[in-house]
């Protein structure tokens, strides 16, 4: 089953959108939570709740909530949750790409543009299969593919995983966290576990990566790194 949450605070707009969903072909693999605004997302979030699809209306209300924003905070870049916006007003249509999203449907929907944007959504999430990573904090579970992860860092007993432009949080330890994740991952520092598909450049003391970001390595690694790093490479030609 996948789990959708409808966010539209206009009720009648949710129960048409939802009994749309359950005429596509996925339908009858689809639950559905329904969020009238920011809170009760953020509550549904809050108890843990598992969000697979999230069918984001874009103007929410008379509090001038903005379902962008509210993505940009809730659903971080690889959090694994496919987004599909569903909006009266077009001329979002360039600002939905400052979030990580599969489709932008116009109201009023149409049914070939829903089937299309589930197709999307669903293969997506076919493609990640069981291999998220579950990051809990502060009551809040997030999925992350560890093909978004850029780098891991450890502060003693809490860690901060880097996704994008974004970061995570969660309590652990490198080791233990270091088991759930792919060979592409190197511990370049007793503080540090590296991504080694978005290393851009190999310097001395610390390794750049694609989003820029500049991480620590440590003199006993160095080598290990760089063996290990093109080892990699060449593993991908």
């Amino acid at each position: 089953m996948y789990r959708v949450a409808i966010v539209e605070d206009e009720a009648d707009q949710a129960d048409a959108l939802r009994r749309m969903m359950e005429r596509s072909r996925w339908g009858e693999r689809f639950e559905f939570v329904h969020a009238a605004d920011a809170a009760s997302l953020k509550e549904l979030l809050s108890e843990g709740s598992r969000l697979d699809i999230l069918m984001m209306d874009i103007e929410l209300g008379s509090r001038g909530e903005n379902g962008i924003e509210l993505v940009k905070r809730c659903f971080p870049e690889g959090c694994g949750t496919q987004v599909i916006y569903v909006t009266g007003f077009i001329e979002y249509c360039t600002s939905v790409y400052r979030t990580e999203h599969v489709y932008f449907l116009t109201k009023p929907v149409s049914q070939s543009d829903l089937d299309d944007a589930l197709d999307r959504a669903v293969v997506r999430l076919q493609a990640v299969g069981g291999r998220s990573i579950e990051v809990r904090f502060g009551g809040t579970t997030s999925l992350v593919r560890p093909d978004a992860i850029e780098y891991v860092e450890s502060d003693k007993r809490k860690m901060r995983i880097h996704v994008g432009r974004d970061s995570l949080e969660m309590y652990g330890t490198l080791s233990s966290f270091s088991e759930q994740l792919p060979a592409s991952f190197f511990s370049c520092h007793k503080s540090f576990l590296v991504n080694m598909d978005r290393i851009v450049e190999l310097r001395a003391n610390e390794v750049v990566l694609a989003s820029g970001a500049v991480v620590p390595v440590s003199q006993k690694r160095r080598r290990l790194l760089r063996e290990a790093f093109h080892a990699h490479l060449r593993s991908r030609l």
